[in-house]
């Protein structure tokens, strides 16, 4: 039998052998990159635009929007039941279809939890000989 070799090692340079990674090793190693950041915050503050930029895509991350929060009473007794009417508060405006939908979402996934929650009382069942 004949050991196979990851694609990495037989084609092109292994990983992080690379320009890139060489030159990250080196400004992590030596304490660079502390100044380089310094260097490149005292150029943002002097009003060169593209070091701006730099701080801005690279080392603040980006916001990201999130959904105000809502307050709405869930009706009905089952599941089902309540995923229609949040999709009925959705369709008469009341909610927002995105939030309509991740609340909907977070159902599917409470059923999921339930029948594992089920299956796994069968197994103990069946592991301890109560068949009731």
């Amino acid at each position: 039998m004949t050991q196979q070799t990851s694609p990495t090692k037989t084609r092109g340079r292994p990983h992080g052998a690379g320009p890139v990674a060489r030159l990250r090793k080196e400004l992590l190693a030596d304490g660079k990159l502390d100044k380089l950041l310094v260097k490149t915050y005292e150029l943002a503050m002097a009003g060169d635009v593209a070091a701006v930029r730099i701080l801005l895509d690279r080392v603040i991350p980006p916001l990201r929007a999130q959904a105000a929060p809502v307050q709405f009473a869930l009706t009905g007794n089952t599941l089902t039941a309540q995923a229609k009417a949040l999709l009925a508060a959705a369709a008469a405006g009341e909610l927002p279809p995105d939030v309509a939908s991740e609340l909907i979402s977070a159902l599917a996934r409470v059923v999921q939890i339930d029948q594992g929650d089920e299956l796994r009382r069968r197994l103990d069942a069946l592991d301890g000989g109560d068949l009731t």
